[in-house]
């Protein structure tokens, strides 16, 4: 399709139903108004913040930023200052400011806001008692602030009572509850008619208790105290109880104040390209807006600055937890060792390793230089034992027997080397017990070498006579033996003292691997302890110089701007809505409508003969259409009609004419007269009003009721005698009649004969009938005359019902030569508007018109 056409159509639609448009409108423009009117005003007040790191000075800001202390970036903030706490902590510190009259613009500076909510509302008495119930809350987070260098606790201390509660008695989270259950416990009271505000701390109790056990609050749906008195609720509930009745008391039943503030609304907006917010604060009236813009700026840079140093206690905490921990682990693997080096008997394990060494060697030592002397002795045993046989046999050979005592000293002397090595296995030389041991040797030494003196090698029998020689060779060879005996004995303790040292020296390792896995413990346990000491003391600087991250830049010091309503926006937006509405109802009413409206429609339902007129409906000008000089649009078009149809019939222009409406509609009358009259211009024109059941065409035409067809085609009357002149020249009109309707006459042959003598008498006969569409008492007209005009209300008559017309016509064989739209088709509409002025001109230069009774 066109574009073109697109456009026209559009137009088209929008001329033909401007009725619906100017609904629209109207009532969208009204609407405004109205909304303009009773609108509550809105204002509206601006803060400018800032997000930036802490001015303090920080140590390791990179591992304490990773343990939660991160910078707060402008997005972050503005979702929380739109969080649902941020809002319900400036509502309440908006309800203490107005009942203390509290000026908050005056809190100009970060110290200054901080101290309103950790000082200085905890001095006044509402926030005074509700501190006192957070305090004994256990819903309250409790965070130890910790203990200066300079000795000072700040720890929180148990409060007895409101009078004696101090701010540094709170923590920074049960500050927040106390605010908020302080607002609450005033708009509870408001409702009592009680004010709060006016109370002292120690009334507010009584006052607490009035509130909570009056009806409404027992009223209201999941009260606290709906099934138990104020009395019955733990003391440690009491602060929650006040809150969550005025939660369920302002959604379920609101007061103004609590509908004013439902009005109120946070709002952010980012600064591009810095880190500053903006916050606006929308409230019912302008002060209200101010006081909130600067209540939401002071919660933010408070909320801000206490996360932050709860965040640096818990950092801190957390520190002092795992240093307790490493502390007392430290202490268990210390009496680990020394319960090791006790069950062991151990002192030092490399020097014990290194002396378990060296007595190994020196015993390993001992034992060759005993070996060597073991060889020695029994080579000079052999030698002595080879001079012996030196001698002659004949002198007596002594045999001796072994000295019981001597034998014992070798027994004592055997223990008591044994006993020395051990010693010395375990102790130094200079050790007493080892010098004892050596002495004692020493002594049975001597002890043994004195026996042998006093009693020789031991008890002889003398069998011969004794040889000096010989005796002392055999004394000699005694004394090698008791020394070799004695080197035996002394090897023997030596190797049992070597095994035991071996197997000493073996177990070090075992020992070295237990203890040193006990050493490293130890220091890496004295590492993490030394490495959490300075986290501690790093952790308790950043917690002293944390501080908010949030600066206000501006405040709202001016009274808010009013934002609503914006009337002349109101306005333009419904002239907009207005005119959407109107075009998309007109669309719609467009696209449901399934009348006929144009020439296109209307050839396509009567199977594509021509239109031949589109006729203006006016009926005031009616008597110009009677007139045969008129120049109006209404003749213009009869006359475009005439010409239409002479030129569809050229070869054999029609006498008789049948004028028949497709549905039910007056406009076939004037259709019928316009184009008589037209006719009537240049010939004899013969008018027949054949709608016996509804005649109109004699009070168009200003004729008097009287007999007329009915009466003709009864064969009462004869059609001369039934005529009447008209106030138009050469135009007479044939009445219905006065007889009853008796549409059965139309289809008798006088029906026949009545056209045949009226186009005698006459150069055209014109007919107009009744609805073709919905009766058939112009069927048997139509199929007598030359041709037959549609006639079809624009805009009322349907397509069905013009195509069923046209259907019926050709079933009785009638020449439908085409249609007349009554009413202008929405697409020549502006043509005839353009050229209005042009048929109006000529109105003047009409001839005589005929009026109507």
């Amino acid at each position: 399709m066109d574009p073109s056409f697109q456009i026209r159509d559009f137009l088209r639609i929008i001329r033909g139903r401007w009725g619906i448009v100017a609904a629209m409108l109207g009532a969208a423009v009204l609407a405004a108004i109205l909304s303009s009117i009773f609108t509550t005003p809105a204002y509206l007040s601006t803060v400018t913040i800032e997000i930036e790191q802490p001015s303090g000075y920080v140590i390791r800001s990179d591992i304490f930023g990773g343990m939660g202390g991160g910078r707060v970036t402008p997005e972050a903030q503005a979702e929380l200052v739109r969080s649902d706490p941020y809002q319900m902590l400036t509502e309440s510190l908006l309800t203490l400011a107005d009942g203390y009259g509290i000026d908050l613009t005056t809190r100009r500076t970060q110290v200054d806001m901080v101290a309103l909510f950790e000082e200085d509302l905890f001095h006044l008495p509402l926030p005074r008692y509700t501190g006192y119930l957070a305090a004994n809350g256990r819903t309250a987070t409790v965070l130890d602030p910790g203990r200066p260098e300079d000795g000072v606790s700040t720890s929180l201390r148990p409060v007895s009572s409101p009078s004696r509660l101090r701010p540094r008695d709170l923590s920074s989270a049960q500050k927040e509850e106390a605010i908020k259950q302080a607002g609450a416990l005033a708009a509870l009271a408001r409702r009592l008619n009680i004010d709060a505000f006016r109370l002292s701390a120690d009334e507010l109790p009584a006052v607490a208790q009035r509130v909570m056990d009056s009806g409404f609050v027992r009223s209201l749906p999941g009260s606290p105290t709906a099934n138990r008195s104020w009395e019955d609720i733990p003391a440690a509930d009491k602060g929650i109880a006040i809150e969550t009745a005025y939660r369920i008391a302002r959604k379920k039943r609101p007061d103004k104040a609590d509908k004013l503030a439902a009005l109120d609304k946070i709002s952010t907006f980012d600064i591009k390209d810095t880190s500053m917010l903006g916050v606006q604060f929308e409230a019912p009236s302008a002060d209200r807006a101010t006081q909130g813009a600067d209540a939401i700026a002071a919660v933010a840079v408070w909320k801000d600055q206490y996360t932050r140093k709860e965040e640096a206690q818990l950092n801190r905490q957390f520190v002092e937890a795992r240093l307790a921990e490493e502390r007392q682990q430290e202490r268990n693997l210390d009496r680990d060792q020394y319960r090791f080096k006790k069950a062991t008997g151990t002192v030092d394990l490399e020097e014990e390793a290194k002396a378990s060494v060296g007595r190994v060697a020196q015993l390993s030592a001992a034992i060759d230089d005993i070996d060597a002397s073991i060889r020695e002795a029994t080579k000079h045993l052999d030698e002595l034992s080879k001079r012996l046989d030196q001698f002659p046999k004949r002198l007596s050979t002594p045999t001796i027997t072994e000295n019981p005592h001597l034998g014992q000293l070798k027994d004592e002397l055997y223990a008591a080397e044994l006993n020395l090595q051990s010693l010395k296995s375990r102790y130094t030389e200079r050790h007493p017990d080892v010098r004892d041991a050596e002495l004692k040797v020493k002594g049975l030494q001597e002890a043994i070498q004195r026996e042998r003196e006093r009693s020789g090698a031991g008890a002889q029998t003398v069998t011969e006579q004794t040889n000096p020689v010989r005796a002392e060779l055999e004394k000699n060879l005694a004394d090698g033996r008791a020394n070799l005996d004695a080197l035996y004995a002394r090897r023997r303790a030596m190797e049992q003292v070597l095994a035991k040292e071996q197997q000493h020296a073996a177990a070090i390792p075992a020992k070295v691997s237990g203890l040193s896995g006990m050493l490293r413990d130890s220091e890496v346990s004295k590492v993490k302890r030394e490495l959490l000491e300075q986290r501690l003391m790093e952790a308790r600087i950043n917690e002293a110089t944390k501080l908010s991250a949030t600066r206000v830049v501006e405040l709202a010091l001016e009274p808010g701007r009013k934002v609503r309503p914006r009337r002349l926006l109101n306005l333009a937006l419904g002239v907009l809505v207005g005119l959407f509405l109107g075009v998309a109802g007109a669309l719609f009413s467009e696209a449901m409508d399934s009348t006929v409206r144009t020439r296109q429609q209307l050839s396509e339902a009567i199977g594509g003969l021509p239109v031949l007129a589109c006729v203006p409906r006016t009926r005031c000008v009616r008597a110009a259409l009677r007139s045969t000089g008129s120049s109006s649009a209404q003749a213009e078009a009869y006359r475009s009609a005439r010409s239409a149809v002479l030129a569809v019939t050229v070869d054999h222009p029609p006498k008789t004419l049948l004028v028949c409406p497709a549905g039910p509609s007056d406009e076939a009358a004037d259709v019928a007269i316009g184009m008589a009259t037209q006719a009537a211009a240049s010939a004899s024109v013969v008018l027949v009003d054949a709608d016996l059941r509804r005649p109109t065409l004699h009070h168009l035409l200003g004729v008097d009721p009287g007999v007329g067809l009915a009466e003709v085609l009864a064969g009462k009357q004869s059609a001369q005698d039934a005529l009447r002149p008209t106030g138009v020249p050469n135009l007479r009109l044939l009445r219905a009649g006065t007889a009853p309707a008796e549409p059965e006459l139309l289809h008798a042959d006088s029906a026949s004969r009545l056209l045949q003598e009226l186009s005698g008498a006459a150069d055209m006969v014109l007919l107009c009938s009744p609805p073709v569409g919905l009766v058939s008492d112009a069927l048997p007209l139509a199929a007598l005359v030359d041709g037959c005009i549609l006639v079809v209300d624009g805009g009322a008559t349907e397509r069905d019902l013009v195509q069923r017309a046209a259907e019926a016509l050709r079933t009785v064989g009638a020449k439908l030569l085409g249609a007349v739209l009554v009413g202008p088709d929405p697409m020549e509409d502006g043509l005839a508007r353009r050229y209005g002025d042009y048929f109006a001109s000529g109105q003047g230069a009409g001839t005589s018109v005929v009026k109507g009774k």
